[in-house]
């Protein structure tokens, strides 16, 4: 009788170890696919950012793909800036529509559209509109919608090129993405953090850029971009996304 129990224990241990094993083996595979579907998502990124370069020439560039997913290999990707112009708009118009007012901060504000910066006096944040006195020029569906800010002061041309530098604005910098390149003119500033009306611990002429002195009024702005590749998968639930975001000044 006792031999019968002893053995039937045994299969019972035995019978736990295949089922542990064959779990850890199972997780193992998950994680071993989740890896390589996430590395291949990243990737994918990656492409999506190489495409709106490789299609965006103009020093005003509409990198976003408006919503729209693109195919890449094994998967799919779409490159959102801040916002876009979901329909075209009229010079002169009050009234800008975009796909989402979210991140821009309370009035009042700049934006830039093109080579035209904007200041809007109200946004609603339910209808996704910008209130403005009226815009210069005409500005086409899709094109891309960037946060700007006005300088408060000037700022000296410094040949030297100094890191560690601060300068104010007049506008709330919450939609900048710092650390971040920002740019004035035709020069580049990579600065690393801030505070609701500076940008601080920045390195100017970056990028290559020449010191330039700025009047005060003049106008920082920032192209930033952020490129979502996706896997689509059988084996987990819903889809491995991952992001690649990134700064980038006007094109030649």
């Amino acid at each position: 009788g006792l031999s019968i129990v002893a053995t039937i224990l045994a299969l019972l241990m035995f019978s736990l170890f295949i089922a542990v094993a064959v779990s850890l083996v199972t997780t193992g595979a998950h994680i071993g696919v989740q890896e390589t579907q996430g590395d291949q998502a990243f990737y994918i990124a990656e492409g999506g950012i190489q495409y709106t370069l490789a299609k965006n020439s103009a020093n005003s560039p509409n990198y976003s793909t408006h919503g729209a997913w693109i195919p890449l290999g094994a998967g799919e990707f779409k490159v959102d800036t801040p916002t876009y112009l979901p329909s075209a708009i009229a010079s002169g118009a009050t009234s800008i529509s975009v796909d989402s007012t979210d991140g821009f901060p309370a009035p009042p504000g700049r934006i830039k559209i093109d080579d035209e910066f904007i200041q809007y006096t109200a946004k609603n944040d339910i209808t996704d509109t910008f209130t403005v006195n009226a815009t210069s020029a005409a500005h086409n569906q899709y094109n891309s919608v960037y946060p700007a800010a006005k300088l408060s002061a000037a700022i000296a041309a410094d040949p030297s090129c100094p890191s560690g530098f601060t300068f104010s604005v007049d506008d709330d910098t919450g939609a900048f993405v710092i650390p971040g390149a920002i740019f004035i003119d035709n020069e580049f500033f990579f600065c690393r953090s801030k505070t609701a009306n500076s940008f601080q611990d920045c390195q100017r002429c970056y990028a290559g850029s020449s010191s330039a002195a700025h009047p005060g009024g003049r106008y920082a702005s920032q192209y930033n971009i952020k490129s979502t590749g996706r896997i689509t998968t059988n084996i987990l639930s819903g889809d491995i996304k991952r992001v690649v975001q990134i700064n980038v000044g006007p094109l030649p």
